[in-house]
């Protein structure tokens, strides 16, 4: 499976050796060294300063603040170049490098470039400092002054004008074909994030364009394509990309190796070194470049905790921790490569020279493996996972299949006696329902209700907390209008089914008595006995846990004589249709029974003479608050009255069977809220 990665990285590293090489061809040039303590030396003072032979092929200056001095001679051979020679500093990162010719004590050439001037300010295009050196006939020397706040490294190479643009054109080619292995695997890496959305591509990609960005802004090609005329950015690129390159990487391994689930310290340690790569990268930005280099260096120690992060979680089974290991393995000894051969440990070639683009292209196309690794073993992880939960699954399935079959046959056994205790509930509720009909329901009581009337009435459960009640006054117990006259009400008990039955039998027991009670005489009197019996049964005056139970109730005397109608009320209202509108009389805002439990409670009354066609309307909030129509909302008292008003010319007989349709198209899918009961009478 891994055989192909392996042979795209040997074929990496064939076409990097084959790129470079052909070694660097050049007259032999000899180093001398002066190092400027005060004022600058005048050109005609060049060739009796004090240099010094240098021992090395590379100087490696380190960091100082006084401008360094560097005469370099070379043997020009018998027969020069026909296109001269040509000075190549092979470094891209100093401040100000000035370069002079002279004669003698003349001066025949200068030119003066850097990081702190504009990239149109170099001689000759290329990605590091490269100067042409004139053909003097009776010879010449060669001076270099060099300023920089990093580090000053210089490989003086003098080569034939051929030479030089063909080893320019050969570090042209590696970096493309470097930038084009970034380029690749940041792009293929990047859709891999955008379809798959594994936040661990993203990491990658950030860190691989950070690395790549480095390696060429190292090289020069920052400040030859990238920001060839902006010097602030050309005296900080190397160091505020190679912070953002430290974060990155930081950020991807604490990701990739999930440092933080398996040692937590080492994960804050990884934190602490990514907020000293931010200082640096403010250092830089504030032009505290030396201290910026020095802070970035000493973050290099971050490798080592990186290493042994990735050492850790592969020993702690995870696999994909080991390709990460090789890559940052890679990467150190590429370091180490190029660190001594600045150092003179290590002869400087373009070997060593390339040693950091070489190890950084290496270890991206090794951490890209690292990360397929580790979606292959996240996937093989979740694969095991699920045949363990297969096998769990299958076997729970087996104990809840047996559970079930024994639960079943006690639910099949229980279900026999509920289906019996419920036959037996329902009969008895329907046995209730067959009395409290007959109660409610007889010739008798229909009969006394004056005029055409309908009667709609509709119980939510199978009895009915709702009821209509009839009676007359007899000479025997007449009332302030004398006997003859007619009682009519109906009344909307606490709760429906069996808890509203067993109230309605107790409310309609209570006027049955009101209507030969010698002490009740108008419906006001005959609202406070009925209050006074429900409050006595349901012992709301002794009782310290009395019953919140109780009725509204609407009460009409009417002496067909005087055609005088006396109404009171316990929260409902008694609605009049006279010619095509409503006459309201309200009852009061109290109900009967436990909610005022005084028994001395007082109602008022309201006295009315009707005329011949008045529609009379009473009816339970039942109606007005079923839910229905188009929004599933209450139908209210408004839109109730409405509908009465329109069909209000109907016979009573009719508008029962009209009010039947029109409750029941409201409803529609809508459960029946609460018990419904209507009397309406038209008055002869």
């Amino acid at each position: 499976m891994m055989r192909s990665p392996f042979q795209s990285i040997f074929l990496i590293a064939a076409l990097f050796l084959t790129a470079c090489s052909a070694p660097d061809p050049g007259a032999v040039a000899t180093l001398e060294l002066y190092r400027e303590t005060g004022a600058t030396p005048k050109i005609s003072e060049l060739s009796r300063l004090n240099f010094e032979q240098a021992e090395e092929e590379v100087l490696f200056l380190g960091i100082t603040e006084e401008p360094v001095w560097v005469r370099v001679s070379f043997y020009r051979g018998d027969s020069p170049p026909s296109g001269g020679y040509m000075l190549q500093l092979l470094t891209a990162n100093l401040d100000s490098v000035s370069f002079f010719q002279t004669a003698g004590d003349t001066l025949v050439a200068s030119y003066r470039t850097g990081e702190a001037l504009p990239f149109s300010s170099r001689p000759a295009e290329g990605s590091h400092f490269v100067f042409p050196v004139l053909d003097i006939p009776h010879g010449s020397e060669v001076y270099l002054r060099v300023v920089s706040t990093k580090p000053m490294i210089l490989p003086v190479t003098v080569t034939s004008r051929e030479d030089t643009y063909r080893s320019l054109n050969r570090k042209d080619m590696f970096f493309a074909m470097y930038t084009g292995i970034v380029l690749v695997m940041l792009l293929y890496n990047f859709f891999i994030w955008f379809s798959a959305g594994d936040e661990t591509y993203l990491y990658y990609v950030g860190a691989i364009f950070f690395i790549g960005i480095t390696q060429l802004v190292i090289n020069g090609y920052g400040n030859q394509y990238f920001w060839p005329e902006n010097t602030w950015l050309s005296s900080r690129g190397v160091l505020l990309v190679g912070a953002m390159s430290g974060i990155s990487v930081i950020f991807f391994a604490r990701n990739f190796l999930k440092v933080r689930n398996h040692v937590k310290w080492l994960d804050n340690v990884l934190l602490i070194y990514a907020g000293i790569y931010i200082i640096a990268f403010m250092l830089a930005v504030s032009g505290r470049l030396s201290m910026s280099f020095q802070v970035i260096n000493f973050c290099g120690l971050a490798a080592i905790f990186l290493a042994y992060a990735a050492v850790y979680c592969y020993r702690k089974g995870y696999e994909p921790a080991l390709y990460f290991l090789l890559a940052w393995i890679v990467f150190l000894v590429a370091v180490t490569v190029y660190s001594l051969s600045g150092f003179g440990v290590l002869p400087v070639n373009t070997a060593t020279r390339y040693a950091l683009p070489v190890g950084s292209a290496f270890e991206v196309v090794l951490l890209s493996f690292a990360v397929a690794s580790k979606i292959k073993y996240y996937r093989e992880q979740a694969f095991d996972q699920l045949k363990t939960i297969n096998v769990m699954k299958e076997a729970a399935n087996e104990r809840l299949e047996k559970e079930v079959e024994h639960r079943m046959e006690e639910i099949r056994a229980q279900s026999l006696v509920v289906e019996s205790q419920k036959e037996e509930i329902l009969s008895g509720i329907r046995y209730a329902e067959r009395i409290q009909h007959s109660v409610f329901a007889g010739r008798s009581t229909t009969e006394m209700l004056p005029g055409e009337h309908f009667i709609f009435y509709r119980p939510r459960d199978i009895v009915s907390g709702d009821f209509y009640w009839a009676g007359q006054t007899t000479d025997d117990f007449p009332w302030k209008g004398g006997s003859g006259q007619r009682l009519f009400a109906v009344a909307d008990c606490t709760g429906h089914g069996v808890p509203g039955a067993l109230m309605s039998v107790l409310g309609h027991n209570a006027l049955d008595r009101c209507a030969a009670y010698p002490e009740v005489d108008s419906p006001a009197a005959a609202l406070r006995f009925v209050h006074k019996e429900i409050t006595r049964a349901l012992k709301c005056e002794t009782s310290d846990a009395p019953l919140r139970d109780g009725m509204d109730l609407v009460f009409c005397a009417y002496d067909p004589q005087s055609r005088i109608l006396t109404f009171a009320g316990a929260k409902n209202n008694l609605y009049i249709l006279r010619d095509e509108e409503f006459i309201a009389l309200k009852g009061d805002r109290r109900s009967i029974g436990a909610e005022s439990p005084n028994p001395c409670t007082a109602f008022n009354e309201h006295s009315v003479r009707l005329r011949a066609g008045d529609i009379l309307y009473m009816f339970t909030d039942g109606l007005p608050d079923q839910f229905g129509g188009v929004a599933g909302k209450k139908l209210k008292t408004a839109p109730l009255l409405e509908i009465l008003h329109e069909i209000g010319r109907h016979s009573m007989t009719a508008q029962g069977g009209l009010i039947s349709r029109i409750m029941e198209q409201w409803r529609g899918d809508c459960e029946q809220t609460d018990d419904m009961c209507m009397v309406g009478i038209r008055i002869d």
